[in-house]
């Protein structure tokens, strides 16, 4: 018995060594089979997904991976991954990184690309451009990992998913190679940015410790560790919303309300600017948006748009603060 499709793909057939079919299977991105034909024999064929068995039993629909369990219908696992101490950024219960449609995580340890290629420090040292992004900006991030693919090529380009100021800082200071380009897509206010959910786990522009608006105990961006990459020729882009509002008193309204200004009295992008060796920090005084993702048409609601998720100022200008060089 054989699969007529490879298990990465998200329909699987499985045939007996007569050609007769004994499965056919289709899968959420996630695994979670959400179809199989009436002549199915799952009794027969319990492995699905990535080739794992799938156990149903009591309602438990989850596949045995080895070194964790996991269930797909939340694309999480119910143990601690064994090598979480390797992703300081990413959850311990997280799948592929969070991103199984171009991930796979074949024994339940190590979260690798597409090609099945583990991601390791060592290999650092090629990349050329770095994203920083939380959750709420993951399918706008993959966006831009792919246009960055596409130029650069495979193995030039790393992820950070930061859900913490601790992960944040890691990754931060863990940059190396000839960077061309840094990207920071979370929430964010004048002197702050939200790498954790929910906007939680801030780091601030201050320089005091405390976030300009509520007063919070937070990190600093200038006791961020300085990367081991050469940033001299890269641009940082921060599509964070209001990072280069140097308005000096509080102004705005609801999520766009804006502190005033305090502590380094400069807003995040142009500390940002002097902290670190970047040739330019960008950003904006108002909101960033994105383009649509699809194209609205009647007929077609769901078509892809290829220029969509691309960020885009509000007001329609980007703010950018040079390096002067001697």
């Amino acid at each position: 018995m054989y699969p007529l499709l490879p298990p990465r793909n998200n329909r699987e057939v499985w045939l007996a060594d007569v050609g007769e079919t004994i499965q056919r299977t289709q899968y959420y991105p996630s695994g979670l089979p959400w179809k199989s034909n009436t002549g199915d024999v799952p009794e027969e064929q319990n492995k699905k997904y990535n080739g794992k068995e799938f156990v149903e039993a009591h309602g438990l629909d989850e596949y045995d991976s080895e070194a964790r369990w996991y269930y797909p219908a939340i694309m999480r696992t119910t143990t601690l991954d064994p090598l979480a101490e390797k992703y300081y950024s990413i959850s311990p219960y997280a799948w592929c990184g969070n991103n199984p449609v171009r991930m796979i995580d074949p024994d339940g340890k190590e979260w690798k690309d597409n090609n099945g290629n583990v991601i390791e420090d060592e290999n650092l040292k090629n990349v050329q451009v770095y994203i920083f992004y939380s959750d709420d900006f993951s399918g706008q991030a993959m966006k831009q990992y792919d246009e960055a693919v596409e130029k650069y090529g495979a193995g030039s380009v790393a992820l950070s998913n930061t859900g913490s100021t601790e992960g944040f800082s890691t990754d931060w200071g863990n940059m190396q190679g000839d960077v061309n380009s840094v990207m920071i897509m979370t929430h964010g206010k004048n002197q702050s940015i939200a790498v954790g959910k929910e906007g939680k786990d801030q780091i601030t522009a201050t320089g005091d410790g405390a976030t300009n608006i509520k007063g919070t105990e937070v990190p600093n961006v200038q006791d961020l560790p300085q990367p081991k990459a050469n940033l001299s020729n890269a641009t940082l882009y921060m599509y964070s919303c209001h990072s280069a509002d140097n308005e000096p008193k509080a102004h705005g309204q609801g999520d766009h309300a804006q502190g005033e200004l305090k502590g380094s009295k400069k807003p995040i992008a142009q500390v940002f600017s002097e902290i670190f060796n970047f040739q330019n920090v960008q950003g904006t005084k108002g909101s960033v948006n994105y383009t649509n993702p699809y194209i609205p048409l009647a007929w077609a609601p769901m078509t892809r748009n290829p220029y969509g998720s691309k960020p885009y100022p509000e007001n329609g200008r980007w703010v950018l603060y040079y390096k002067k060089r001697k």
